[in-house]
């Protein structure tokens, strides 16, 4: 990897033979270093570790993370980084791990996001249900979801395929951050899309789904998401528009439209427009019914 690419390989180690399995994380100048430290030591404390661990740093973040960064890279042979020169976004980010990866052709990837934590039994857990399911392709979990105030909700999501694909005109029933992959997706070509900031997961999947991968949940929850001081503010028209359009790209690519997914879409549209205060509420309420991130 060279700089001419937009970016540089960073840690200088030997590098195994073969990969079975790799985690893909993003850092960028938005995350903290005690939220990215968490996330990683959650990541190489895994019962069933993966065998590499790349980590994609986006652009240019504080001194205190790159401290972060460059200790485990230094301590930890499984730890690979990678510096984006430009802030390029989340999906580049994953793209450019991904792509660096494939020269192992690893047979799994699991997804990471560095304001989380992965419990302990994540890893195996997935890998277990792999080999139980050689049909499923892309499986997530269930997640603890922690807000400001230190409480703690328990989400789990309709684990059945059909229920996970039925559904992603209305909500995504997979929580991205815990997602894992078997590498025969990325073996195929298919990349999570570049050109649609905020919801490069639900195009994702609508992707993968119309392909005819298929997906599952564990019914169990397997990682800390944390709810942080932003996530409850008024989006703008440009994210809204995002979503509403990802939703109908939803629709039109799995033959999803009807009447009730319509008007659902357009009340998601105008509930994300609200006062912070009222959205909290909303979404509080939506929560309490199983809605997906």
């Amino acid at each position: 990897m060279s700089s001419k690419s937009g970016a540089s390989l960073l840690s200088q180690k030997a590098l195994p033979d073969q990969v079975r399995a790799v985690c893909i994380m993003a850092v960028y100048a938005g995350d903290t270093p005690i939220q990215v430290n968490r996330a990683i030591v959650s990541i190489l404390r895994q019962s069933s570790s993966a065998c590499l661990f790349i980590i994609v740093i986006d652009g240019s973040v504080s001194d205190e993370i790159n401290a972060v960064l460059k200790a485990c890279d230094q301590s930890e042979a499984s730890v690979i980084l990678i510096q984006q020169h430009e802030n390029r976004g989340l999906a580049h980010s994953l793209n450019l791990a991904i792509d660096w990866a494939e020269q192992f052709s690893p047979d799994f990837y699991f997804r990471m996001d560095a304001d989380d934590e992965a419990l302990p039994e994540r890893f195996s857990r997935q890998l277990a249900f792999f080999k139980e399911s050689p049909n499923v392709d892309v499986l997530g979990t269930g997640m603890i979801e922690l807000d400001g105030n230190g409480k703690q909700i328990v989400r789990i999501p309709p684990t059945a395929g059909d229920e996970i694909v039925g559904a992603l005109a209305r909500r995504s029933h997979l929580y991205h951050p815990t997602v894992a992959f078997r590498g025969r997706i990325f073996r195929r070509g298919f990349r999570y899309p570049t050109a649609f900031s905020y919801v490069e997961d639900l195009r994702f999947w609508a992707e993968l789904a119309k392909a005819g991968f298929r997906f599952a949940n564990l019914p169990e929850a397997l990682l800390k998401f944390t709810v942080n001081k932003d996530f409850y503010r008024r989006r703008g028209l440009q994210r809204n528009f995002a979503e509403l359009q990802a939703r109908l790209y939803v629709m039109r690519e799995l033959t999803q439209y009807s009447t009730f997914n319509l008007l659902y879409a357009l009340a998601v549209f105008a509930v994300r427009l609200m006062p912070a205060w009222l959205l909290r509420s909303a979404y509080s309420f939506d929560r309490q019914k199983g809605g997906g991130r």
